[in-house]
């Protein structure tokens, strides 16, 4: 699958890169976890694999394959499934989150620059909801979502930090699609609600811990 994504990407067969790409991502997870198949997994494989090779046919034969926009929303779906973090429930995360060692120096600008971030993020995905044909949209999300990464990594944030680097990466494969897939948007709409409720929790806890200012200093 590693090999068919290279050689899609090599010929600009951008619509079968992606699709292998989100089938490597789901064989790789699958591995890693070597948990047994369900049916179900095995068929959705089967019948994401059969419209790559249509599309595969219709380039051999000197023709532009018909995009395929159910077959990546597959794909996407089988790996997500096999995502070790999805059964991680939202508040465990975000406890999960409090125990990492944020910078007390840099967080205040990660709250700052993310208290501006999110909301406009937020706002542009619900209007790629409403035009998925927009290709400004995914541009502007991934500058934002860029920006958000870097500096929750840099204040610590490392859990925030890769939920929105995977919301990019998903965006990123999504714009090079000529039809974009409504459930991978409700998806990444969903993700950014995760990503709130962290930096909300982050947020609290940067709050608790800073000094009240004007409090009694501490008796000599």
């Amino acid at each position: 699958m590693h090999s068919l994504k290279g050689s899609a990407a090599l010929v600009q067969l951008d619509e079968v890169h992606a699709i292998a790409e989100q089938l490597e991502t789901f064989l790789l997870r699958q591995r890693s976890q070597a948990h047994a198949l369900a049916p179900t997994d095995l068929d959705d494989y089967v019948q994401a694999l059969e419209r790559v090779r249509a599309m595969l046919h219709q380039f051999a034969a000197g023709h532009e394959p018909r995009p395929e926009p159910d077959a990546f929303a597959l794909a996407h779906a089988l790996a997500a499934r096999w995502d070790p973090r999805a059964a991680r429930v939202q508040p465990v995360v975000a406890v999960g989150e409090s125990h990492e060692e944020l910078d007390a120096d840099l967080l205040p600008v990660f709250l700052e620059e993310a208290s501006d971030q999110l909301p406009r993020i937020g706002e542009n995905l619900r209007s790629w909801q409403a035009a998925p044909d927009d290709r400004s949209l995914p541009q502007q999300l991934m500058r934002d979502l860029h920006t958000v990464k870097g500096s929750a990594r840099m204040a610590g944030a490392m859990t925030l930090g890769q939920r929105v680097h995977e919301m990019e990466t998903r965006i990123e494969a999504a714009s090079v699609l000529t039809v974009v897939p409504h459930a991978l948007i409700d998806e990444l709409v969903a993700d950014h609600d995760a990503v709130v409720a962290l930096f909300e929790a982050i947020r609290d806890l940067g709050t608790q811990a800073a000094p009240v200012e004007g409090s009694p200093a501490e008796p000599a």
